[in-house]
């Protein structure tokens, strides 16, 4: 192997790990968009916010007072148009790089808290 063959798969590699990054961030940007589009069907103040919770940036759609104005179904649209948006960018990487399914798997175990949310609105609680 010669160092070119060495530099060019250092370089492909750097570049696979910034676009597999861009590609979640943008998926994560989407989540939230997709968020706020249904929740400002509802709620017409409804804004993106940046928090600090337990040492972490999150991006947040909506602020708690949006969501308790919203009845079951209303919340329904709400969990899973971010879903189903933020899948949008991950599936599209799916389709050209077979890494992508790590990035879907990833993307859904980061969905963990609207599923639990879907599931308990679905259960009554």
């Amino acid at each position: 192997m010669t160092y070119v063959n060495i530099w060019l798969f250092s370089l492909n590699a750097i570049l696979m790990a910034a676009v597999f990054l861009f590609t979640y961030i943008a998926s994560i940007f989407l989540h939230e968009i997709g968020h706020l589009l249904v929740l400002r069907k509802f709620s017409k103040n409804a804004k993106v916010h940046l928090k600090k919770y337990k040492g972490k940036i999150k991006l947040t759609a909506g602020q708690e007072i949006d969501y308790l104005k919203l009845n079951d179904k209303e919340l329904n649209q709400v969990y899973l148009a971010g879903i189903f948006l933020g899948l949008g960018p991950v599936c599209l990487f799916a389709v050209v790089n077979p890494w992508g399914l790590v990035l879907i798997i990833t993307y859904l175990l980061g969905c963990h808290s609207d599923f639990k949310k879907l599931r308990n609105i679905n259960k009554g609680n």
